[in-house]
């Protein structure tokens, strides 16, 4: 709906890819490929046969495969000394380090002010996109009435526990894990009087948090 007077077609193409990620500072290494300089940089490379596009990300790289040949991927990336771990692990360092994900901390309605991913997701000099103005208006003039913000716990909560400030509700969580270097923490879009450094409580039990900046 949004292809704005342009001839195109959309193909359902998720079956044919896989996408593997290695996290940590030996990703490039295990990959077998060389340093990419700054997320989102990529690199086209084959090894023992299989194709892969490499994208950096802030910690490694994704693997982009053909989704027949992943499973012979993952076979050369244990050789490689990489090891399996599962998803809320990766889920923790992804809390850990400050980046919201569609679903949980963003939706279509989420400004990418308010997410603080425009650093890093938006171009400010290329052509028109919908919902241009509403993003380059913030940029140089306003201030986003919500901002992701991190949450140091007392106490482990669940996705989608209200968060209030004054008892008065100013957002809700996005992703709350337990971290064994900083115990309970969350990430959540929240209202922008609940600034770093104010305690507010989380759902019915009123857990207490301290907003932080993120990343942890």
């Amino acid at each position: 709906m949004y292809s704005v007077g342009r001839e195109v077609e959309i193909e359902e193409a998720s079956s044919a890819w896989a996408v593997t990620s290695l996290i940590g500072p030996a990703a490039v290494e295990a990959a077998g490929t060389a340093p990419l300089e700054g997320e989102h940089a990529q690199r086209h490379y084959e090894r023992q046969g299989v194709e892969v596009l490499a994208v950096s990300t802030d910690l490694g790289l994704d693997l982009i495969t053909r989704a027949g040949q992943a499973s012979e991927l993952r076979g050369l990336l244990a050789e490689s000394g990489a090891v399996e771990v599962s998803e809320a692990a990766a889920e923790i360092l992804r809390v850990e380090s400050g980046r919201p994900r569609f679903g949980r901390e963003m939706s279509g309605a989420t400004i990418p002010q308010e997410a603080g991913i425009d650093g890093r997701a938006v171009s400010f000099t290329k052509g028109c996109y919908i919902g241009q103005e509403t993003v380059a208006r913030l940029h140089y003039k306003g201030k986003p009435n919500r901002h992701l913000r991190g949450l140091r716990l007392e106490a482990p909560v669940s996705d989608d526990d209200e968060i209030a400030l004054e008892a008065r509700e100013v957002g809700r969580i996005g992703t709350a894990v337990i971290s064994p270097a900083h115990g309970p923490i969350a990430l959540a879009v929240i209202r922008r009087e609940a600034e770093p450094g104010a305690l507010v409580e989380v759902g019915e039990n009123g857990v207490r948090a301290r907003v932080a900046e993120p990343p942890f």
